[in-house]
């Protein structure tokens, strides 16, 4: 029976102890895209405002203009281009 006995769970796993069963199966229903009800309900927005973060991260040129494009098509009144578009058509000099 040592074989079968149950083992504490360890690492990240273990943030999933306090889930019963059928929350668990729910859990993986909705990731493998298995829904056969509508999830609604809602929340109120927590007072307190998240702070801003500064990462300082580089994404590759693709993903740029994906972004570029992505704002174009959604603020319809606003031109967005990428810096490295200006500064290598001149706008800024040295």
């Amino acid at each position: 029976m040592n074989l079968i006995q149950s083992r504490p769970t360890v690492g990240s796993l273990a943030a999933y102890d306090e889930f019963e069963f059928n929350e668990l199966h729910q859990f993986l229903d909705i990731y493998h895209l298995n829904i056969d009800s509508t999830i609604t309900g809602n929340e109120p927005f927590s007072e307190v405002m998240l702070i801003s973060n500064n990462f300082k991260i580089t994404l590759p040129n693709n993903i740029y203009r994906l972004l570029v494009n992505y704002y174009n098509n959604t603020y319809d009144e606003l031109e967005f281009i990428l810096v490295t578009d200006l500064v290598n058509s001149g706008a800024f000099k040295n």
